[in-house]
């Protein structure tokens, strides 16, 4: 990326090796930050920054207008002043990424975990696999864990692994339909009334699928998973098998909770 700068004209500030190399050409600046993944905190909010940036059309377009106000009011400004009056404005959106960031960084696995396979059925990732695009690093099993993120209110996500093509991630693809980084996620979700989400194919919802459904139900202000959980209903036995009667077998004795489980059974029948 530097030699393409370099080529079009810009030139280092400092001949000296810095982490920070400051580029510049008539009319533009540019700070180039050589980052190591998982040293310290400076470099991680400068990856928090840019991905929010990328993901953020609105802030991104806010930040760049207000670098050009700073110049075109000011010409004949410093590159220390430019610096410190950009970075009052830095840390106020830094504040926002962070809090995205770190909704970001809270996903859950939707499927179940395979203790054959040793493996989670949703994304493959291992046990104790944490979310490696989050990281910064790719994980031991070999690319970026799509799996879910709630905090970003998605309806769908990437079932498998994120592989670039180049070592400097500008290309890559998402194993499970071989579209970009930051696209539209390839499977459809439901997101849940409590924050926990599952798979939209409910037909395919395992016993343990099921029992989150049913922890998900606020309106029915009693668990009865473990009653689902010991008859082994799954997916296809909830959508097809489980009328008034059945909820009774259960152990669903309030007639209100019965009422409730069928509305919600119905609800899903009929989403899209």
């Amino acid at each position: 990326m530097i030699d393409n700068l370099l080529n079009m004209g810009y030139k280092y500030k400092s001949t000296q090796f810095s982490n920070d190399d400051t580029l510049i050409k008539k009319g533009f600046i540019i700070h180039v930050f050589k980052c190591f993944y998982g040293k310290d905190i400076e470099e991680s909010n400068f990856i928090t920054l840019r991905e929010y940036l990328r993901t953020h059309p609105d802030a991104r377009d806010k930040y760049n207008e207000y670098k050009k106000r700073l110049i075109a009011n000011t010409p004949h400004m410093t590159i220390k002043e430019y610096a410190s009056r950009k970075d009052r404005f830095v840390n106020d959106l830094l504040e926002k990424a962070v809090e995205w960031y770190r909704q970001l960084k809270n996903y859950v696995h939707i499927g179940d975990f395979d203790e054959v396979k040793k493996q989670w059925s949703c994304c493959k990732a291992l046990k104790d696999e944490k979310s490696t695009i989050d990281e910064g690093m790719i994980s031991e099993a070999g690319g970026y864990i799509g799996c879910c993120q709630p905090g970003l209110q998605k309806d769908s996500y990437h079932p498998g692994r994120y592989y670039n093509t180049e070592y400097n991630f500008v290309r890559g693809w998402w194993t499970c339909c071989s579209q970009g980084r930051h696209s539209n996620g390839c499977v459809k979700l439901r997101l849940l009334a409590n924050g926990d989400v599952l798979l939209r194919d409910y037909e395919k919802w395992s016993i343990n699928s099921v029992c989150r459904w049913v922890k998900s139900l606020q309106d029915i202000n009693k668990d009865y998973s473990d009653n689902f959980r010991e008859q082994g209903v799954n997916g296809h036995l909830l959508l097809t098998l489980i009328d008034d009667a059945v909820l009774q077998d259960l152990g669903v004795s309030r007639v209100l909770h019965r009422k409730l489980f069928l509305k919600a059974i119905d609800e899903l029948k009929d989403a899209p």
